[in-house]
């Protein structure tokens, strides 16, 4: 098992890192599974997730077994592309009718070896002539200290945007591969989809306007989603209680239900321009590429960056389909939580992600339900390092931080009745009964202010965003905060129409 994930995944604010690392750790088990071990040995994957897998192998005796984890180890340790992950190895006998007691010794092994290691892999000493120089200003001056991770020694000279930046090796192999994966062959490799539309390769391509995309306010924003599984650790324990059910349950949920589910948003997201980004590629040629960077995809944890105008989409989308085909056993609901950041492309990216898993923490509360709880940030701000804390002083008197976890399965169904309402009433109305939350206790002030808009919202639109949003006070707080990231328009079409209707 891969652990320590922050020091070797999200150690750094740059994308190729963060996705090299990703894609390595996800790469893991199955480059373990591949190899010979002591006279022939090959391990047989029993189930395998992110960054870890359980593997079956034949041995003659204890000594043979401890071996080919001798051998594993020596495998990752000289790995130039895993030797700065931290991973743990255990191993047991497998005897008969004893898998889950197995299992979960197994687990339990690795945990305390987790626990006995260092959290981090210490770096090498770097020899004075392979530390990275730079000309700046006339003046030659060495780089020492990593440019991306600022802890390790500087060892390599990679480029950024144009410039040259000191890279530790750790992070020099893992930004190397992630620049180097093809991101389409990974979405076709595991989908099953051919044919798709390239990906865009940062957060600035992944958010910028161009010319068929001007969101106005939302140019250069993202929305980063996080998801979690509610319980799916005891839905294996429960379920999975020999290998065949273990099998059986990985078919199911990884390959059935996760890949199909990203088959079909990406069907959709194919189908609509709004996706698109249109790049000018290094030979002066405009391509079409897919605005879809995926941090994490593994067991029951995914992480997402979209554009802030698809945030709200994206999530709906795939809780609507969680909701009509997400089931295990038969007729038993699988549910998830979520957390969701709108902010700035330039926010830093591993705030942003703790963020978002504190965020998915806290939409737990009702674990039979698809929730999410959502933060909207403007430039950098950030919600500190007490989350619940920051949510209960948003809240003005009499509306618990409870009621700011939003129901999932029914964002995408809002999205017509946001058009409406915001065809129907003016934002500057939602400013002042939020005002008068805040500031002004006049019930009768409130009543008449909820009424007036009230009555310009039809009842069925009502009615949808209330199954969402709530039905208290809240409510008027989510419109306010959500106004611009539910239904936005693109400004280009807008423009269009606008001319049109003149003509």
């Amino acid at each position: 098992e891969g652990v320590n994930l922050d020091n070797f995944v999200f150690d750094t604010n740059d994308l190729s890192t963060i996705r090299g690392g990703g894609l390595l750790m996800l790469e893991a088990p199955d480059r373990i599974a591949k190899q010979s071990y002591s006279k022939g040995i090959k391990l047989d994957t029993i189930t395998s997730g992110a960054s870890w897998g359980l593997f079956r192998f034949k041995a003659q005796d204890d000594a043979q077994a401890s071996r080919v984890v001798t051998k594993v180890r020596e495998q990752l340790d000289k790995d130039e592309d895993y030797q700065h992950a931290t991973f743990v190895t255990e191993v047991l006998p497998a005897e008969d009718d004893t898998y889950v007691a197995t299992r979960e010794k197994l687990t339990a092994l690795s945990h305390w070896q987790q626990m006995c290691a260092p959290s981090i892999i210490y770096p090498e000493e770097v020899d004075e002539k392979n530390i990275p120089e730079f000309n700046t200003n006339g003046k030659t001056q060495k780089i020492h200290i990593c440019q991306f991770d600022h802890v390790r020694p500087a060892a390599k000279t990679t480029t950024k945007g144009g410039d040259q930046r000191a890279a530790s090796l750790s992070v020099y192999r893992r930004r190397e591969y992630g620049k180097a994966k093809k991101k389409r062959e990974w979405y076709e490799n595991l989908t099953g989809l051919k044919d798709l539309p390239k990906f865009t390769h940062d957060l600035s391509e992944l958010t910028t306007k161009d010319k068929t995309q001007d969101f106005g306010f939302l140019n250069q924003k993202m929305a980063v989603i996080y998801l979690d599984g509610n319980g799916f650790g005891s839905l294996q324990k429960r379920h999975c209680t020999d290998e065949t059910a273990q099998k059986n349950f990985d078919r199911k949920i990884r390959k059935e239900l996760q890949n199909g589910t990203l088959a079909k948003l990406l069907l959709n997201i194919k189908e609509d321009h709004e996706w698109y980004a249109r790049i000018t590629n290094n030979k002066g040629k405009e391509e079409n590429k897919i605005r879809l960077e995926t941090l994490l995809w593994g067991g029951d944890e995914v992480i997402w960056v979209v554009p802030a105008w698809k945030g709200w989409w994206m999530l709906g989308r795939f809780f609507k389909l969680v909701e009509e085909n997400w089931e295990y056993p038969a007729k038993s609901k699988l549910t998830l939580s979520a957390g969701l950041v709108f902010c700035h492309h330039n926010a830093p990216i591993q705030r942003i992600v703790n963020l978002c898993k504190n965020l998915g923490d806290l939409a737990k509360g009702d674990r039979s339900a698809n929730q999410v709880a959502y933060q909207v940030l403007e430039s950098f701000d950030h919600a500190g390092t007490d989350l619940s804390e920051f949510r209960y002083r948003r809240c003005p008197s009499g509306i618990a931080p409870e009621a700011l976890i939003l129901k999932g399965n029914m964002m995408e169904d809002i999205i017509s009745s946001f058009k409406e309402l915001k065809r129907s009433i003016p934002k500057r109305r939602l400013h002042r009964l939020v005002e008068t939350l805040y500031f002004d206790r006049s019930d009768d002030l409130l009543k008449e202010l909820r009424e007036e808009i009230e009555r310009t919202i039809s009842k069925k639109d009502m009615d949808n965003m209330e199954a969402c949003l709530g039905s208290g006070n809240a409510l008027w707080l989510h419109l306010l905060e959500l106004w611009d990231y539910i239904a936005p328009e693109n400004q280009r079409i807008k423009s269009k129409e606008n001319n049109n209707v003149s003509d």
